[in-house]
C-alpha cells in the first residue's frame, strides 16, 4: 500500500513537471512569434522610411535638376549674323527657337 502511494505521488509529480515543461514549451514559442512578429514589423518601417527616403531624393534631384542647369554659351550654337547673307529677322526667330530649346527664355 505504501509503495501503491509512493508510485502515485512520483506519477503525479512527473505529470505536474511535464505540464511544467509543456506550460514553457508554449511560452517559448509565444515569445518567439511575438519576437518575429516584431522583427517584421521593423522590417516593414525601415522599408517604408527607406521608400519615404527615396522617393524625398528622388523629388529633391527633380527640384535640383530644374533649378541647376548646365551653363551653355547661345553663341557656341548660333552662327554669326552676317548682314551681306542673312536677314536679321530669320536670324532673331532661330535666336528664339534656340533660346527656348536651351531653356534660357
Amino acid at each position: 500500500m505504501a509503495e501503491w502511494k509512493l508510485k502515485e505521488e512520483q506519477e503525479i509529480a512527473e505529470r505536474k513537471r511535464q505540464e511544467e515543461i509543456e506550460l514553457r514549451k508554449l511560452e517559448y514559442k509565444e515569445r518567439k512569434r511575438k519576437d518575429e512578429m516584431e522583427f517584421e514589423l521593423q522590417k516593414i518601417r525601415i522599408g517604408a522610411e527607406g521608400r519615404t527616403l527615396n522617393s524625398n531624393s528622388v523629388a529633391n534631384q527633380n527640384v535640383n535638376s530644374t533649378q541647376i542647369k548646365p551653363k551653355l554659351e547661345i553663341h557656341h550654337l548660333m552662327q554669326k549674323f552676317n548682314s551681306d547673307e542673312n536677314d536679321i529677322s530669320l536670324y532673331l526667330i532661330m535666336f528664339e527657337r534656340l533660346a527656348k530649346q536651351a531653356e534660357i527664355l
